[in-house]
């Protein structure tokens, strides 16, 4: 005869699942009354589940809102820098565009000493290449 094997899991891993779990469990124990199996127990205090139940969910509902609100805000804020989906260095009115148009002038304005650039705020690279120089060949 085969082995009954039982496994059942708790998904800590998954926040909805988990609380809708959470919901479930106090749902069918209210619903079950005095007739509850958990109600009066010593093991399973339901009153601090049902406590701890409304805590976690009401800030969860919370959270979920906020993360949405935060979530637009940043998208507004990628838009005026112009690093959103589909904006480019060209994409006019956006920090991105305006800092590029900055940084030329300023390359232009200090032609010759563009380690000047540096106090603005960018990353200036000075670098030397020797002129006429045979580039390496690959090894086959």
């Amino acid at each position: 005869m085969p082995k009954k094997t039982v496994r059942i899991t708790i998904p800590a891993a998954y926040p909805n699942k988990l609380a809708e779990l959470v919901e479930n469990v106090w749902n069918h124990h209210a619903s079950l009354g005095a007739s509850s199996p958990l109600h009066g127990d010593t093991i399973v205090n339901m009153t601090r589940y049902e406590a701890l139940k409304t805590e976690a969910l009401e800030k969860r509902k919370r959270a979920l809102a906020l993360h949405g609100e935060a979530e637009a805000l940043m998208m507004q804020s990628k838009n005026a820098f112009g690093i959103a989906a589909g904006q480019k260095i060209t994409t006019d009115d956006t920090l991105y565009h305006l800092l590029d148009n900055i940084k030329r002038f300023l390359m232009v304005k200090h032609s010759g000493t563009e380690e000047d650039l540096s106090p603005w705020g960018f990353n200036v690279v000075i670098g030397t290449s020797r002129v006429g120089a045979k580039k390496k060949k690959k090894p086959l």
